[in-house]
């Protein structure tokens, strides 16, 4: 379909007339669809997120607060052993043996370590406050201090325990298989003010970066998840939409096409009927397809008019032809009167020198006797008077013969114009 023939086809510019509009119709109405589904299917991600990001620090803040109970309950049986080391040790075993997700418990006193005068969780890898590592199998370890009379810290119990975070990402990693998730101390490059999400350009990629602070606070868990990644689902809906609008856009347009063709096929039989009566054919009959609209209508009244058309100018030719044959046949009259015209004059100037010899002769006779009828004699007289009898006889005949010929020559005309 090239841009010469959408200019001559009516059907072509109609196709195309509908289908942009429908298309501007789809843009507009995918547009609003799709930004609130954008709007909806994001808030639903972030929420599922944040869910499950939720769920896996509570399984770690759950072991790490059963090891807080279990060490402020072990605590004052340390204090009421504390002459007497041997009942500590086997106090502690008694405690791991109670509670097997316990590694090791055990109790430093000033001369092993520096106390510290704060209940604290503290992980070797992670001291370092800039610290973010991805989610493996690490040992933890629960300090709790314990003070004599005056206040000061003169033992710390301690419990170690292992957290397998590789478990607990399998957990985020089924949910969410595009994020990557980071256990990191307080100077993490992840961390964020509070527990939540925040949006973040990450290796020139847009991104959100979600956060949950730890029971312990010094250490919280980050997934980080792509927006494209994040948002598959919605992109691949927006993409299925848009080939399927396109797909749909298409055969909209061949339908179109079809239905319009089909409708209009009528019309360009009638025009190409029309483009004959240009020519004066008017043999060529108007097809009548039958159709009960405003098209079989026009059909009707081109055909009436056609009908009309043919009659008034086979009316025309017909009285052309009439009058071609009166104008040959005044021709032929007009050449006929001319030539009577002519023998007419041939005749009269042939009857005019016939009449001039008796008329003469009569004349002269006329003359002497009118002039001389006194010394004439009587023979004379009676010889002059027979020869203008004689000539009188001549002329007579001669205006007799003019007689019969003007008549015949009138005769002939009178008819002449009554045939015309």
């Amino acid at each position: 379909m090239n841009l010469q023939y959408i200019r001559h086809s009516f059907s072509a510019r109609l196709s195309l007339w509908v289908t942009g509009l429908v298309t501007a119709i789809f843009v507009v109405a995918l547009t609003v669809f799709f930004r609130f589904t954008m709007s909806v299917d994001t808030d639903e991600s972030l929420e599922k997120i944040m869910q499950t990001l939720e769920n896996t620090a509570l399984q770690a803040d759950h072991e790490m607060l059963q090891t807080e109970l279990t060490a402020n309950t072990t605590r004052w049986m340390v204090v009421e052993h504390m002459a007497t080391p041997d009942s500590i040790a086997a106090l502690c075993r008694n405690v791991m043996a109670a509670n097997p997700w316990i590694d090791s418990c055990y109790v430093t006193t000033t001369q092993e370590t520096v106390l510290k005068s704060t209940t604290r969780w503290y992980e070797p890898t992670l001291d370092n406050p800039a610290d973010s590592v991805g989610l493996r199998r690490m040992k933890m370890t629960y300090q709790l201090p314990i003070f004599n009379k005056a206040g000061h810290p003169t033992t710390t119990l301690n419990f170690d325990i292992h957290i397998d975070w590789n478990e607990l990402a399998k957990d985020i990693t089924n949910e969410l298989p595009y994020a990557s998730c980071f256990l990191q101390g307080k100077g993490g490059r992840y961390v964020l003010d509070e527990s939540g999400y925040k949006a973040m350009q990450i290796g020139g990629e847009a991104s959100h970066v979600f956060y949950r602070v730890l029971r312990n606070e010094n250490w919280g868990i980050a997934i980080i998840c792509p927006d494209h990644k994040m948002l598959g689902g919605f992109y691949r809906l927006l993409t299925t939409a848009v080939i399927g609008a396109l797909v749909a856009l298409l055969l909209l347009l061949f339908v179109c096409r079809k239905l319009i063709d089909g409708n209009l096929k009528s019309l360009d039989l009638l025009s190409e009927t029309v483009r004959h009566m240009s020519h004066n054919q008017f043999d060529k009959p108007i097809p009548y397809m039958g159709r009960k609209d405003e098209i079989g209508e026009l059909q009707l009244s081109f055909a009436k008019m056609q009908k009309a058309l043919k009659s008034h100018i086979d009316e025309i030719h017909l009285k052309t032809d009439t009058l071609k044959q009166q104008n040959t046949e005044l021709q032929s009259a007009y050449e006929r009167g001319r030539e009577d015209e002519r023998t007419k004059a041939a005749f009269l100037s042939q009857t005019t020198e016939k009449f001039m010899q008796p008329v003469n002769a009569i004349g002269a006779a006329a003359e002497r006797l009118c002039s001389q009828y006194q010394d004439i004699s009587k023979e004379e007289t009676e010889a002059l008077l027979a020869d203008i009898t004689s000539n009188t006889e001549v002329v007579t005949d001669l205006i007799g013969q003019m007689l019969v010929t003007s008549q015949s020559t009138n005769h002939t005309n009178h008819t002449n114009s009554a045939d015309l």
